[in-house]
């Protein structure tokens, strides 16, 4: 996620792909991603609303 930022230069964005395609593409099952979001929202990294995202400096 911090690589796509830096691509495209904001800490908001989109994500490009759904997240079941996004799970697929990244080898993993939707539920394991959603975990990991929810985890990383936690742990105040994220802000996730469905496939908007915002990365917050740590």
């Amino acid at each position: 996620l911090q690589t796509y930022a830096g691509e495209i230069g904001k800490n908001n964005f989109t994500l490009p792909l759904k997240m079941k395609d996004l799970a697929l593409y990244l080898g993993t099952t939707p539920e394991t991603l959603s975990r990991k979001f929810a985890l990383l929202e936690k742990q105040g990294q994220l802000k996730r609303q469905l496939r908007r995202i915002e990365l917050f400096e740590n």
